[in-house]
């Protein structure tokens, strides 16, 4: 069978202790295509930015939008964001002889750095990628080519020419006018081996993981009281970031110290202030009494041994959390090809982000469990989604219908005619919930 479903163990927040947790294989039919789409006006500096601070100490996130105001909830953040119905017509319009069979979704592209994709002589990336030189440097992606061939290579590299013009690179070789699409991202399998926790950690240092929350499991506050928009907190993340106002970087040590499962220290003091914005909109401080609940909610606790991860102590007279963290867990989509690139798969996870999922070494090992013998990260959370056929056989876990870009398998729309294919003039394509 073409798609494949079971479920699976994973870890469960308590809260969310009824959630299925399923792995969906589809080994994509030899007469199917790889096509990659995406939301080209979004290139750029349209992407979410984590690093920053946002009202006051704790590590926001905000995008800027087209119109140049700043969005700063999920639901701003994705206004600007075609649908996957309208992703899938934009598809169609520019490949007239081609029909999408099915999607998954690919929301990382030009919303996270790393995740630099190609396709239709254009390319979408993010300003950090222009920035901290990504772009342009060599790493593994999944190539198609004009032909329609697809293969795993472990040194792609896609950039810009002097006059801002798309440049595919594959094993050093210019190939730009030959390939119809590549995708890039986190390689997670390679050569049959997938990544452990040393590798993990160097990945992370190495910042191919731009959203820690999907490694790093952290209590989640929601302030929702007062006025305004909902105000939402990582307890811990702004630690891993170093530096203040414009210019933060990434404090890679304590990322790698937080991964290992060793004690951080975590400053309170900033929990219990009200002089910040957000402190006049939602009535007060957060509170230290909200720090320990959200704790408590993620299964963290204090009678665990003190070398055990999941371990924390507040010390309320000094205002300090420590803790060691629990190892992130989130709902994945995972691209790849089996041995000797012979069969294109994609496996997900239909779980929650943060709530009900494996970690991403789990992940890693699941896909090679299932013959990826090479395979990228593609999508975490509520980005995760697959349609066939029209039927959602992975919903978003939140719900979401609008995402910035797409992996299509296509089929040829020739063959689609002879065999009395409706679906035809437009593809398989979702309809869009009121």
């Amino acid at each position: 069978m073409a798609i494949e479903q079971r479920g699976i163990n994973g870890r469960f927040r308590k809260d969310h202790p009824n959630r299925a947790l399923r792995i969906v294989l589809y080994r994509v039919p030899q007469e199917l295509r790889l096509a990659v789409t995406f939301q080209q006006e979004q290139t750029g500096g349209h992407y979410i930015v984590r690093e920053q601070m946002k009202d006051g100490p704790f590590s926001g996130q905000y995008l800027n939008t087209l119109t140049g105001e700043v969005a700063k909830t999920a639901e701003d953040i994705r206004a600007e964001t075609l649908s996957t119905h309208d992703q899938v017509l934009r598809y169609h319009e520019r490949h007239k002889d081609r029909m999408a069979v099915a999607f998954a979704g690919a929301g990382n592209i030009t919303m996270n750095p790393r995740f630099v994709a190609y396709a239709d002589g254009r390319l979408a990336y993010t300003d950090i990628d222009v920035a901290n030189t990504y772009l342009g440097k060599t790493v593994p992606g999944i190539v198609v080519g004009k032909n329609g061939k697809a293969r795993f290579h472990g040194k792609t590299s896609l950039g810009l020419n002097t006059r801002s013009n798309p440049v595919v690179e594959v094993d050093g070789k210019g190939r730009t006018r030959s390939t119809a699409c590549v995708i890039q991202g986190p390689c997670l399998v390679r050569n049959g081996k997938p990544i452990d926790a040393k590798r993990l950690s160097t990945m992370a240092e190495n910042e191919w993981f731009y959203d820690l929350r999907h490694i790093i499991q952290f209590p989640f506050i929601r302030c929702s009281g007062g006025k305004g928009t909902p105000f939402e907190i990582d307890v811990g993340l702004e630690t891993l970031w170093q530096g203040k106002g414009e210019v933060r970087q990434l404090d890679k040590a304590r990322v790698s110290s937080a991964l290992a499962g060793e004690i951080i220290d975590v400053n309170l003091k900033p929990y219990e202030r009200t002089d910040y914005p957000y402190c006049r909109a939602y009535g007060g401080a957060v509170g230290i009494g909200t720090v320990d609940s959200a704790l408590k909610d993620q299964s963290y606790s204090t009678s665990r041994k003190t070398s055990e991860r999941g371990w924390y102590r507040i010390d309320r007279k000094a205002k300090k959390l420590y803790i060691r963290y629990h190892k992130g867990t989130f709902n994945h989509s995972i691209l790849g090809m089996t041995k000797g690139n012979t069969e294109i798969r994609w496996l997900g996870l239909a779980g929650l982000g943060g709530r009900v999922g494996v970690t991403m070494v789990d992940a890693a090992k699941l896909a090679a469990a299932n013959d990826l013998h090479n395979a990228i990260l593609i999508d975490n959370g509520g980005d995760v989604m697959f349609n066939h056929h029209g039927e959602w056989v992975v919903r978003s876990g939140y719900d979401r219908t609008r995402i910035r870009g797409l992996l299509l398998f296509t089929a040829d729309v020739g063959k689609c005619r002879e065999e009395g294919v409706k679906q035809v003039d437009q593809g398989w394509l979702p309809v869009d919930p009121i």
